[in-house]
């Protein structure tokens, strides 16, 4: 089948949360343009050949398994609600495919349902019809083009599935979000949060993690994506039972853990106002740890500055760096932080060199 196809290509990262996978494959320098890059003419982020150990740390190489990503600067998954039955379109061949040109090292595409009543919402994109793998080969193969990383965060809402968009909820009025009723096809609204032993918890995961390795060559990187803390005290999931999840990862061969928190509980508190980088020191809680030689982390969450992001990685807090919102307000954030850290040999894309 088409599908099965699919699955054999992917070739670099599959990131798990709970039900959530990420699957990126490997980048590709052969260009879709009429001409190749050489030499003379590099792709953009590429760099002369150096000693990576004098450039600044968020843009030395990081090899993963058999992936090298060319900096440590990755682009989260983002929903854009803008799907029609699952398809994506040309809204998310510009919106994924100007991070690739801007230089970012890998590009994750946003939360992807494997099934129909798997959305978050009505326009969520899926992948549950051979169909819906067209237009993402298409941005695929132009973010590859650009020597990056292209992934794709296969989903399931669970029992946070059958939301409005949050743009189409009355305006001034987003504190409380709008479920789609079961009468208009939704989830019933009787579906709570999951609660129990630690063992239980972490059971759906793990088994998860298994299955993908079974499918998954060893030479391949896995990543999960947790969220550390869940705000709500020790009535909920907290930073110790992730760092005691962490040799479990290990042990079914996860390479890297995306340092998330909160998003499962309407009762969390979280340490308001949010400080840049709040969730920083759950990725070097990790990498202080036991486990940290062992793993790697990818902290997220209000990073916004080149100074900042090349600090997680200089100070190892982080091996890598995901950003979400600072990349829609800069899509070629990637360029102005070598500029700002002194790399000025960076490539910029070859059709934008008039304006470096």
């Amino acid at each position: 089948m088409m599908k099965d196809k699919f699955l054999h290509q992917l070739h670099s990262v599959t990131n798990v949360k709970i039900a959530k996978l990420v699957f990126v494959m490997t980048s590709s320098t052969n260009s879709v343009l009429p001409w190749p890059y050489t030499d003379k003419c590099p792709s953009v982020g590429t760099l002369p050949q150096t000693d990576s150990s004098t450039l600044p740390a968020l843009f030395r190489p990081l090899k993963i398994r058999s992936l090298t990503l060319k900096n440590r600067l990755a682009v989260s998954p983002m929903c854009m609600y803008s799907s029609q039955n699952g398809f994506l379109n040309d809204w998310h061949l510009v919106h994924l495919g100007q991070f690739a040109v801007g230089g970012a090292a890998l590009v994750i595409q946003e939360a992807t349902a494997v099934q129909p009543n798997g959305r978050i919402s009505p326009y969520d994109a899926g992948l549950w019809m051979d169909e819906q793998m067209e237009m993402t080969k298409r941005i695929v193969q132009f973010i590859h083009s650009q020597n990056c990383a292209a992934g794709i965060q296969l989903a399931h809402a669970g029992r946070k599935a059958s939301m409005k968009a949050p743009f189409h909820q009355t305006p001034g009025d987003r504190s409380q979000p709008a479920y789609v009723t079961k009468e208009e096809g939704g989830w019933p609204d009787d579906v709570v949060a999951p609660r129990g032993t630690f063992e239980n918890r972490v059971r759906l995961l793990l088994e998860l993690i298994s299955l993908v390795r079974q499918t998954w060559p060893l030479t391949k990187p896995l990543s999960v994506r947790l969220s550390c803390d869940e705000w709500v005290g020790s009535e909920g999931w907290t930073m110790d039972d992730t760092l005691r999840l962490i040799p479990q990862l290990i042990e079914l061969g996860v390479d890297i853990v995306d340092t998330s928190s909160g998003g499962n509980s309407s009762s969390q508190q979280l340490p308001l106002p949010l400080k840049p980088g709040y969730q920083v020191s759950f990725s070097e809680a990790i990498k202080k740890s036991e486990y940290g030689i062992k793993i790697m982390t990818a902290p997220v969450g209000l990073i916004v500055e080149a100074k900042q992001a090349n600090d997680i990685v200089e100070q190892e807090y982080g091996d890598l760096v995901l950003m979400a919102r600072e990349y829609l307000r800069d899509p070629h954030f990637p360029l102005k932080a070598a500029k700002e850290l002194g790399v000025k040999e960076l490539a910029w894309p070859p059709q934008y060199q008039r304006a470096k």
